[in-house]
């Protein structure tokens, strides 16, 4: 509070006032102000068991400078469709789980800035090259089969351990011809590319 008395600025309460026609009841007299913009977010949405083709939803959603294409998606299945089919789990952009066709590019949803994308409407569809399950969510059977088969990790010549071996070194080196293979978090985007 100030030396008066009053609430500092930003700080006030909302001022109350009584009509001749509210018969003594009260009003709250308080304009609530938004601080978020609004982008148009067209979902493909497409159920292969039931659905002939493929159609575009569109949804207003508002925004902040940090609301992220997945926060958008799930707040039109909480608020406005249910029935939107996506997968996501992290939203931490580590579990790879969200990829999708984001304004005609894969990327991860979740670490996909709306603020970033300079666009006021926003296209998401499934990605391409894998089985459509439902709306966004696609099938990873046949990447994450491929990938076991690849077999994408190191195997020695000499892969017996003896008994007084405790780790094998690597030189810096041997660790640049593999380093770039070991950030994958096979969220499929480059197969989708």
């Amino acid at each position: 509070m100030t030396k008066d008395g009053a609430l500092p600025k930003g700080f006030e309460r909302p001022t109350v006032s009584a009509s001749p026609n509210d018969s003594g009841v009260q009003e709250k007299s308080e304009e609530v102000k938004s601080s978020s913009k609004t982008i148009t977010l067209r979902i493909s949405k497409f159920n292969p068991e039931k659905d002939q083709r493929k159609a575009f939803h569109a949804f207003t959603v508002p925004y902040q400078r940090w609301t992220t294409v997945l926060d958008a998606i799930l707040d039109v299945k909480s608020n406005q469709d249910h029935s939107i089919g996506v997968r996501y789990s992290c939203r931490q952009a580590t579990c790879g789980s969200c990829g999708m066709i984001i304004n005609g590019k894969p990327k991860l949803a979740c670490f996909t800035k709306i603020s970033e994308l300079d666009s006021d409407v926003v296209t998401v569809e499934p990605m391409n090259n894998f089985p459509l399950i439902r709306d966004l969510a696609v099938g990873f059977e046949r990447m994450f089969s491929t990938h076991k088969r690849m077999k994408p990790y190191i195997i020695r010549e000499d892969s017996e351990i003896s008994s007084g071996t405790k780790e094998f070194l690597q030189t810096p080196e041997d660790v640049e011809k593999y380093i770039q293979f070991s950030s994958c978090i096979k969220c499929g985007l480059c197969n989708s590319a």
